[in-house]
């Protein structure tokens, strides 16, 4: 699956089966792109486009191209051990030391990584009044 995220960078790799990589050059209609090196692209999109087409030439000859859908960065949710939300038992809360935040398995980058500036949790015990806890980096 082709996809592209608005406001991140987007590394994309091209090649064409017989052609060496610095003989390929590659132009991403609705994008901004820059070559890194041979056959390595970084694509930005904003959230005007709906799709990007990419086309790889060689020595001017146009040999395919290829469609990018474009998607928006998963909201980050919270991780308290395994679970994202609902009830958790008391030994569970008193075993984690740590809230992850995740952007889940539909996000398609491996080793992003981002900083959460801020945070709510909500902690409701059974018969008590709920607590608002918010954390700013």
């Amino acid at each position: 699956m082709n996809a592209l995220y608005i406001g991140l960078e987007n590394p994309v790799s091209i090649s064409v089966p017989g052609a060496k990589e610095d003989e390929i050059e590659c132009t991403f209609e609705g994008a901004t792109a820059r070559k890194i090196r041979p056959g390595l692209y970084i694509v930005m999109v904003n959230n005007s486009v709906r799709e990007v087409i990419a086309t790889a030439a060689v020595n001017g000859n146009i040999m395919g191209t290829a469609k990018f859908r474009i998607k928006n960065v998963p909201k980050p949710f919270p991780l308290f051990g395994n679970k994202g939300g609902g009830k958790i038992s008391p030994r569970e809360v008193n075993t984690q030391t740590i809230i992850w935040v995740g952007l889940g398995p539909e996000f398609l980058f491996d080793g992003m990584r981002y900083t959460v500036t801020k945070s709510t949790l909500v902690f409701n015990q059974k018969g008590k009044e709920s607590k608002l806890f918010i954390v700013n980096r």
